[in-house]
């Protein structure tokens, strides 16, 4: 395989990885924006409403696979929205744990009714057989870019 044509396979993984991103995105983003939240901020609430022990800046970071700056600014909005906070109690200032208010509580339950919603309807268009390849696609891929592609 040529040079030109690894590029244009490249891509293509590429474009298409995104573009089934943002057809899953843009299914919730509407209804996400209708009750004040972006779909960053959905994904860390819905993360920390199963983490009700709440979890450190760092946990979040290696949970949604992301740096530390891009967690920064969602707690920073979070925290505005009265969504989170950031508990100390037996810690350090430096070290605490994030965790839901009662508002991000409510809240969070509320992403979760619609996240299930988005699942159902594109499970649903699946196969069994169809179902079992997407995760084992989805495994072989993460584990061959943590191995370093």
């Amino acid at each position: 395989m040529s040079d030109a044509d690894k590029i244009s396979k490249a891509m293509n993984y590429l474009i298409n990885v995104r573009y089934f991103a943002t057809l899953m995105s843009n299914k919730t983003r509407k209804e996400m924006n209708s009750i004040d939240i972006n779909c960053s901020e959905a994904f860390y609430l819905t993360i920390l409403s199963q983490n009700l022990e709440g979890l450190t800046m760092s946990e979040l970071s290696a949970l949604g696979k992301v740096d530390k700056s891009l967690i920064t600014r969602v707690v920073k909005s979070l925290s505005e929205k009265e969504y989170i906070y950031k508990d100390t109690d037996k810690l350090t200032s430096r070290n605490y744990k994030i965790k839901l208010t009662d508002k991000g509580k409510g809240k969070a339950m509320i992403i979760t009714n619609i996240l299930i919603e988005g699942y159902d309807n594109f499970i649903n268009k699946l196969s069994n057989q169809e179902i079992k390849i997407l995760d084992e696609a989805f495994s072989i891929i993460i584990n061959k870019c943590e191995e370093g592609l």
